[in-house]
């Protein structure tokens, strides 16, 4: 979360647009979402892992068989 806070301190027309940074347990990556809560992104390793897993295991499945 120190990079976050890093980043928002060095930027501040970046900050006044951020609401809240909160600390999240995960493996890297990022979520974010909107003040109402409409619209949410989530770009953390393990979300983008299991979108590209089903597009790979054949690929490896070919490699390793």
């Amino acid at each position: 979360m120190s990079t976050a806070r890093e980043l928002l301190a060095a930027d501040r027309d970046l900050a006044s647009k951020i609401i809240e940074v909160k600390e999240l347990d995960c493996m890297g990556g990022v979520m974010a979402e909107d003040s109402k809560g409409k619209l949410s992104i989530d770009n953390t390793y393990g979300t983008r892992l299991e979108m590209l897993l089903p597009r790979l295991l054949p690929e490896m499945s070919k490699e390793l068989f």
